[in-house]
């Protein structure tokens, strides 16, 4: 429908749910290691996935991808949201590892 209307798809969403070996002392700030930057925080509160979240600002590929979920796990987040733009070389990469879209944002002056 959206697009129907002129509008283009910016970007979209993807999310995963994580368990955590422990959210207790999870912390707020920035979690990286190589290839990857994970930004960590509170969900809304009318969203609770149980947990602290983490937007994956980067990451290189599969492999860097792997490595940031485990150090997800490992710091106490629940969910991972990987925001790509659209088309994103990643969108492969995200799906095959279980990621699925939950938010899609349009851009453009409807027709």
């Amino acid at each position: 429908m959206m697009t129907e209307m002129g509008l283009s798809l910016w970007q979209q969403w993807w999310v995963k749910a994580v368990v955590p070996i422990s959210v207790e002392g999870a912390k707020t700030g920035i979690l990286e290691g190589p290839g990857y930057r994970i930004l960590r925080g509170s969900a809304p509160p009318v969203y609770d996935p149980g947990g602290p979240v983490g937007v994956l600002e980067h990451f290189d590929d599969a492999s860097t991808l792997s490595r940031a979920e485990t150090a997800a796990v490992q710091d106490g987040l629940v969910l991972l949201i990987a925001p790509l733009d659209s088309p994103h070389e990643h969108e492969s990469v995200v799906s095959g590892f279980g990621y699925e879209v939950a938010s899609q944002f349009y851009v453009g002056v409807p027709d």
